[in-house]
Order: C-alpha cells, then structure tokens, then sequence
C-alpha cells in the first residue's frame, strides 16, 4: 500500500490567514498572538503548516496582515515548512533547555517593533508564562499582562 503525502496549497494558508484577520476585525482586535508549544500546536499549524516539535513558537498576526512568527534555535531550520510569505526571528527563550540564550532580542523589543503597545487590542490563543529578558510576560488565552507592552 502507497502512501501519499497530501500537500496543502499556499492558498488555502492565505485563506486561512486572511479569514482570521476578518475574525479579528469582527473582534476589534489589533493584533492576534497565537501560541504553540508540542502538545498544542493545532493553531500555529493550521494557519502557518509549521508545527515546532521540540520547542514553541509564537505568531504574531497584526490586522493589517502583517505576520511574524518567533522560533527557537531547533525550529530556525523548519521555516521553510511555512508556504505563505512570513517574517521570522529568533526568540531563544523558546529553545530547550541548556541552549544558549544570548543571541535574541527582548520579547518586549520585539512586541514593540510589531506595534503592540499599550491602548491596542490583543487576542491570544493557548497560553505561555516568559522570563527572560528583564520580566515576567504572561501569554494566556483571553488576557495580557500590560507590563510588556508600556
């Protein structure tokens, strides 16, 4: 018996991407935030074909259709696995354990430069508590800790 591989097009990422960011709008949300780790990447891999495995990652999806999605030092080398235009940085917060953690920027200076700031509305999906990088950040299904965002 063959097995076959069935290949989702890039379309019907983009597809998917944009009628999140129409559920967005119907929100009044800014920017969505999804977030997977191995045991819940449903979300992340539905709207982005990239599932992280041994490490998390985080996609940030701004309403104007701005996305990026932050990885860890073992899924840098999965991005070509995502079929749609995306931007990607390291945020080595989310690499195993014992691996350096020297090289990423803030998650703070990152949320920043993606335009979350303080007054917008955020959605989130899942949840993931964040120490590093000079505080604590609290990803959590429907709330923000504003403290990363002033």
């Amino acid at each position: 018996m063959a097995s076959e591989t069935i290949q989702i097009p890039p379309r019907e990422f983009e597809k998917r991407i944009k009628n999140t960011i129409r559920r967005m709008a119907v929100l009044k949300l800014d920017v969505l935030i999804v977030f997977a780790d191995r045991e819940h990447s449903a979300n992340l891999t539905y709207l982005t074909n990239l599932d992280p495995r041994f490490e998390e990652g985080l996609l940030l999806l701004h309403r104007n259709g701005q996305r990026k999605m932050l990885l860890g030092n073992e899924c840098m080398g999965y991005t070509g696995i995502c079929p749609i235009p995306m931007k990607y940085e390291l945020f080595q917060e989310f690499s195993l354990m014992g691996q350096d953690r020297s090289k990423s920027r803030s998650l703070k200076k990152i949320f920043s430069d993606f335009g979350i700031k303080k007054g917008i509305r955020i959605g989130t999906c899942y949840h993931k508590t964040i120490s590093g990088g000079g505080g604590i950040y609290w990803i959590y299904h429907r709330t923000w800790l504003t403290s990363c965002v002033n």
